[in-house]
């Protein structure tokens, strides 16, 4: 049975890119000045959901062009395709949130809508001896 759109959703959070995909991320493609410099493969473990580091990428990439622009190719299983232009602009930067201890990801795409009159806002989870298994978002007219 072949996946409905499978178009992998990318999106920065802090120290790097959450990648989302229905049928799972198969690799990665890391490009300088359009030369392929090196991959992320993560099939044939099918992962839905990866996190992909600052170090994953910067330690695929040679010393000297590190400084440049790095644009990432990004595949899935079922033959799904994403592109990330620029990596350094599409990451956020590590902050600490104030009373939080350990790993905490902000990303300013999720929450983002483009409904009229609409706000973002900011919530964190934080892992307090189980693991969360859902979270339900509700939208539109109530």
């Amino acid at each position: 049975m072949p996946i409905a759109e499978d178009s992998p959703q990318v999106y920065g959070v802090s120290g790097g890119l959450l990648v989302i995909s229905i049928s799972g991320v198969a690799w990665i493609e890391i490009y300088v000045d359009g030369i392929i410099q090196g991959h992320i493969e993560i099939y044939p473990k099918i992962e839905r959901q990866s996190l992909i580091t600052e170090d994953d990428i910067m330690s695929r990439v040679p010393g000297h062009l590190k400084t440049k622009p790095i644009k990432l190719e990004v595949f899935t299983i079922a033959n799904g395709r994403a592109t990330v232009e620029n990596f350094a602009k599409s990451v956020m930067p590590m902050e600490n949130i104030p009373g939080i201890t350990g790993k905490a990801f902000a990303s300013p795409k999720l929450g983002l809508s483009q409904i009229q009159g609409s706000t973002t806002s900011n919530v964190v989870w934080q892992k307090q001896g189980r693991y969360i298994t859902a979270v339900k978002v509700y939208h539109g007219d109530l």
